[in-house]
């Protein structure tokens, strides 16, 4: 009889055990796969990011901007310098 009664106890002990260790594992899978949604969203607005720095940081962009928005001209004399770094 009391060897039933153990063996009922440690049957329902494991049970509990697994139940546990079955729910952490479904929160765990349910976070991994918020977290992989968030991964992609985000590597998705970095490659919208980029393309919007390499559409504002183009050197034909920049040069309308700087004619059109703050009337700069190309120089019209400009001179070279040589630096002599004592050698």
């Amino acid at each position: 009889m009391k060897k039933r009664v153990f063996v009922i106890v440690s049957i329902i002990i494991l049970l509990v055990m697994y139940g546990f260790v079955y729910l952490f594992t479904v929160r765990l899978q349910t976070k991994l796969n918020t977290l992989v949604k968030k991964k992609d969203a985000l590597n998705l607005e970095n490659e919208a990011l980029r393309t919007q720095s390499f559409y504002y940081s183009s050197p034909d962009r920049i040069d309308k901007i700087g004619r059109e928005k703050y009337k700069m001209t190309e120089p019209k004399y400009f001179y070279i310098v040589e630096m002599n770094n004592g050698n």
